[in-house]
This record gives C-alpha cells, sequence and structure tokens, in this order.
C-alpha cells in the first residue's frame, strides 16, 4: 500500500513539473504575413537569446544601434533560412525592409520587415514558406506562422489566422489565399471601422469632449444654463457634420496617397486635439463656432484613420473600397454612440448644478488623459493609464 502511495506520489510531482513547463515554454519566433495581390509583407520576431545560439560568432546588442555590417552579415544569413515559392516552385524575390531591436512580452527581439514579390506576370496566390532560421541549430525552437492582414479575405491585425508552426522537420509551411465576395469585403472592413472607434479610447475622448458643452448655453465667458432641446440637436448635428466632412477629406487623401501621413506627429496631433477640445468645454473658447473646431481637427483625426489603412497595404484595386467601408464603420459607430449619449446629456443638463460636476469631471479627465499623451508620443515618458 505504501509502494502505491509512494508512486502516486510521485506521479503528481511529475504532473506537476510538466505542468510548469507547459504554462513556461521556451521562447519562440513568430512570422506574421501580409498579403495582397502583388506583394507579401513578413513581419518577423526573433528571441535574441535564441539567435545567438544559432549565430554564436555574431554579437547582438540591443543596447546598441544596428549597425551595416550586422545588417549585411544577417541578410546573408537569412537568405540561406528564407524562401518563398509558388506552387510550381518558382522563387519569390525578396529584401528586407527594416530591421531593429525590439521587446516582445518583456524579451529582447531582433524585428525583420520583409517585403516579397511573386515571379514577374505572376499574383500572390497559394504559396509556400521555407523557413528554418535558428531551428538549424535550436531543434527545440518554434516558429509560428499567421496571416495578420489579407483584405481578399477578409483578415485584418485584430484577429490574425493562425497558418501553422514551424518546428523541427517541418520547415515549410503552405500559405492558401481563400479570397471572399466583394461584399463580404466591405461588410468586413467596415466591422473594422467600427472596432477602430470602440477601441480609439483618444478619439472617443475627444468627440466627449465636443458633445460635453452641446446641450449648454453660452453667457459671457462660461457655460451656463440650458439650451433648448430643439438648440442642442442642431449644435450637435454641425459639430458631427463638421468633423466628419475635416475627417472624410484627409482619410481619403492620405489613403489614395495624395497627402502624406506623418504618424507620430499626427498622434501628437491627436492629443492636442482633445487638450484644446478639454479646455473648450471647461470654458468656451470658440463662442459658437465649435464647428469651425470640429472641422479642423476632423482634419487631424483624418490622418490618424487613414494610418490604419495604409497600414495595411492595400492594393490600388483594394483601396476605394476599403476606403468607403471603413469610413461607413467609423461614421456609423460614431452615430451609433452619439445616439446614446447624447439624451442622457441633454436630460442630465437639466439639472444645472450636477451636469457642471459632470461637464467639470469629463473635461478634466479627458484634459489630463490627453497630456499624459503628449508626454508619452512625443518624449516618450510612461504613462501611468495604459498600465
Amino acid at each position: 500500500m505504501q509502494v502505491v502511495k509512494t508512486f502516486l506520489w510521485m506521479c503528481a510531482l511529475l504532473l506537476g513539473f510538466m505542468s510548469l513547463a507547459e504554462a513556461h515554454p521556451a521562447s519562440a519566433s513568430a512570422i506574421s504575413l501580409r498579403l495582397n495581390d502583388t506583394s507579401v509583407a513578413l513581419d518577423i520576431q526573433m528571441p535574441l537569446d535564441q539567435l545567438q545560439m544559432a549565430l554564436p560568432d555574431v554579437i547582438f546588442d540591443n543596447q546598441q544601434p544596428i549597425r551595416r555590417e550586422l545588417r549585411d552579415v544577417f541578410r546573408q544569413y537569412l537568405s540561406r533560412h528564407l524562401a518563398l515559392r509558388t506552387p510550381q516552385q518558382q522563387a519569390f524575390t525578396w529584401q528586407i525592409a527594416s530591421l531593429a531591436y525590439g521587446m516582445v512580452d518583456n524579451a529582447p527581439n531582433l524585428l525583420v520587415s520583409i517585403k516579397a514579390q511573386p515571379p514577374a506576370a505572376t499574383t500572390v496566390g497559394a504559396f509556400q514558406l521555407e523557413y528554418d532560421a535558428i531551428l538549424h541549430q535550436v531543434v527545440s525552437h518554434k516558429v509560428y506562422v499567421m496571416v495578420s492582414t489579407d483584405f481578399k479575405a477578409g483578415i485584418f491585425p485584430e484577429q490574425p489566422q493562425t497558418v501553422d508552426i514551424i518546428r523541427y522537420q517541418h520547415s515549410t509551411v503552405q500559405v492558401e489565399r481563400v479570397a471572399i465576395g466583394w461584399w463580404q469585403q466591405f461588410g468586413a472592413m467596415a466591422v473594422h471601422g467600427v472596432q477602430h472607434i470602440l477601441e480609439g479610447t483618444d478619439h472617443l475622448l475627444f468627440l466627449l469632449c465636443l458633445l460635453l458643452p452641446a446641450p449648454l448655453l453660452i453667457q459671457g465667458q462660461r457655460w451656463a444654463g440650458q439650451a433648448s432641446q430643439r438648440e442642442s440637436v442642431f449644435s450637435i448635428v454641425k459639430i458631427v457634420t463638421a468633423f466628419t466632412v475635416g475627417h472624410s477629406l484627409t482619410l481619403a487623401l492620405a489613403t489614395l496617397g495624395i497627402v502624406p501621413v506623418p504618424a507620430d506627429l499626427v498622434e501628437i496631433l491627436v492629443a492636442a486635439s482633445i487638450v484644446i477640445a478639454a479646455l473648450h468645454a471647461l470654458r468656451p473658447l470658440f463662442g459658437n463656432h465649435a464647428a469651425r473646431i470640429a472641422i479642423a481637427f476632423g482634419l487631424v483625426h483624418g490622418l490618424a484613420f487613414a494610418s490604419v489603412l495604409t497600414g495595411l497595404g492595400l492594393d490600388v484595386g483594394d483601396t476605394v473600397l476599403a476606403l468607403l467601408a471603413f469610413n461607413l464603420g467609423i461614421e456609423a459607430m460614431q452615430l451609433l454612440l452619439i445616439g446614446l449619449v447624447m439624451p442622457w446629456l441633454i436630460l442630465m443638463a437639466q439639472r444645472e448644478s450636477f451636469y457642471r460636476y459632470v461637464r467639470l469631471l469629463g473635461a478634466w479627465f479627458s484634459l489630463i488623459a490627453a497630456v499624459l499623451w503628449i508626454l508619452e508620443r512625443a518624449w516618450g515618458v510612461t504613462n501611468p493609464l495604459m498600465g
């Protein structure tokens, strides 16, 4: 009996160690594919500790900038361990677009972006990915392969699709593109627009700051007294229409490549727009001309929206459809949120003293959040609101 108990205890102990091992898997690489008809973009994450074991003679120091010599060595290394081929075994041509150090799950990684082109007179359909970097030396290594963007298949970064796991003696992955109908592509991109609004805290705070003073009248240099329901509705219609015109214009121009999208500057300007809108909600800055500031900052927010579409790497033929659908999703979600929030603001504004605290709380919170975003985006200061 004692022998049986000892045996069961040892089994339990062994299972415990196994569960711990499963909970703390070894560092793995990841390949994220962005697909369109004319190219394949590969974003590769390679843990430095694993990469160092595969290339012991190369020094990887994430505390230093990557030098040209390392770029050349790594390009040669990757040329021996990466290939894309059509089903007819025709090779894609590829080149490294960027190489940088970065942190992934609190571990230093080498981040590699690659742009691959199919053979002449062919488009990107089904293809095979051959990859055994690190794995050729570290047989326990794993590489997770996923498609993060494929407009024709309705796949976007928020919900990437896992393709396969590359492991020892399994270094070739088959990638099959399954196109959906244009109406499904339209619907998927419209949903993408809806999700972008719901997940865009900065955009939501900007809308809140525009809405907070809408039910109020201006008395001198302050907000006081409730406007009539007709005046409130007319005010918000003007503001929302102006904002829509502004962001739709720059969204279209930037997505079509007519105006550039300086991503870092745009992110700072979006936060600055919240600061100004919050100050306006605290004390009128623009009198009864809030629509003018709405259209001006709509131009800025449109550039921010456009960065989402330009980041998808769409073909020219897909851009117009994606632009229309994405903007439709944005507008639909904005109108829904305004329809849900505005009646409550009008009702609360009937109690002037109570609504004053609501307005001040919303405006001050938005102002503080926006200032923290500016510090984070401009100077890299840690933002406590982001955990």
